[in-house]
């Protein structure tokens, strides 16, 4: 499970491991489509294999970063998420 707080980050809880992952420290521009690129970013992450808690930072990373552009289609590249949680 997780829940959003948009700038107060996500809270997760699984079988394995709970914990909260701080938003990142952005000035916002648009938040839409913040939510899309978190879900997609965290059905990544597990597609990929992650754990709950790595792949819930990688969305939180994910969702950071669209905030800080305009429109629901300025989604960030991979390699940015990846430069934000270190991998």
């Amino acid at each position: 499970m997780v829940v959003k707080l948009g700038e107060r980050g996500s809270y997760y809880l699984s079988p394995e491991e709970s914990g909260h992952v701080p938003a990142l420290p952005v000035s916002a521009v648009d938040t839409t489509a913040a939510g899309d690129a978190f879900a997609a970013a965290l059905g990544v992450a597990l597609g990929e294999g992650q754990g709950f808690g790595q792949a819930v930072r990688f969305a939180t990373a994910a969702a950071g970063l669209k905030v800080t552009r305009l429109g629901a289609q300025a989604m960030p590249w991979r390699a940015e998420v990846e430069e934000v949680v270190g991998g």
